[in-house]
């Protein structure tokens, strides 16, 4: 399941030292982050030396916001400002990865990376301490209005009906393969932040506030408002 949006990187030891990133995937952008702190190649300077020197368990992965990724820049750039994250070299947010494929030996690498890989319980403490923590900056009315034109502008366009009829698709659960994907539906982690309660499944998740399996789904995904006390673990 890929999750689009803002995530964070934040020290423990050194709260204030935080990195801001955007990401069509988030999950697979951290597994690129840390192969390539792991293997001290990582562009980022300042959180390479971190890293040497705190190690990976001082470091706490955050989802910050869900997003389309039309919205990733503005949104990226509008953290940056609020901020001013200390690892972040460059003040101006772009998306490198943006529309890019990785190569099949890159893809190789992550894939060795990635096996096996499962929180430990320091991180999965960690996790939920941040969640509880975690605020929400307030859009400003401006920029409310400038994100419904954008989004009235692509939605009125080609592309975006032909988004629509996905998300419709994709709603109604009929014609989409990951819901009759029971591994898929097994293998997603799901925090309530305010009982800290961890659940094995999306299902289950769903299971123990009595609603739908799919109504849960859609609003992890940020298809639709989450109104509950329940966010994925990446």
């Amino acid at each position: 399941m890929k999750i689009c949006g803002i995530y964070q990187i934040q020290s423990k030891i050194k709260p204030e030292r935080i990195y801001i990133g955007s990401a069509i995937n988030i999950r697979k952008r951290w597994i690129f982050h840390l192969w390539n702190l792991k293997k001290n190649i990582h562009n980022n300077q300042k959180l390479q030396r971190h890293y040497n020197k705190y190690g990976e368990s001082d470091l706490v992965f955050i989802i910050v916001e869900l997003c389309f990724p039309e919205f990733l820049t503005a949104r990226e750039q509008y953290y940056i400002n609020k901020l001013k994250p200390y690892f972040n070299i460059c003040k101006i947010a772009g998306n490198p990865m943006l529309g890019r494929n990785h190569s099949e030996k890159t893809k190789e690498k992550l894939r060795i990376a990635s096996t096996g890989r499962h929180h430990s319980e320091e991180t999965k403490k960690n996790l939920r301490v941040a969640w509880e923590k975690r605020k929400l900056i307030p859009v400003s009315e401006k920029s409310k209005q400038k994100m419904r034109e954008s989004s009235a502008k692509f939605y009125n366009s080609e592309k975006g009906k032909k988004e629509k009829e996905r998300r419709s698709e994709r709603a109604s659960g009929g014609k989409n393969p990951m819901y009759n994907n029971f591994s898929y539906r097994k293998g997603k982690k799901v925090i309530n932040f305010i009982t800290n309660e961890i659940f094995d499944s999306i299902r289950l998740a769903a299971k123990s506030i009595n609603i739908k399996e799919r109504t849960l789904h859609a609003q992890l995904r940020g298809e639709n408002p989450n109104k509950t006390n329940l966010r994925l673990i990446v």
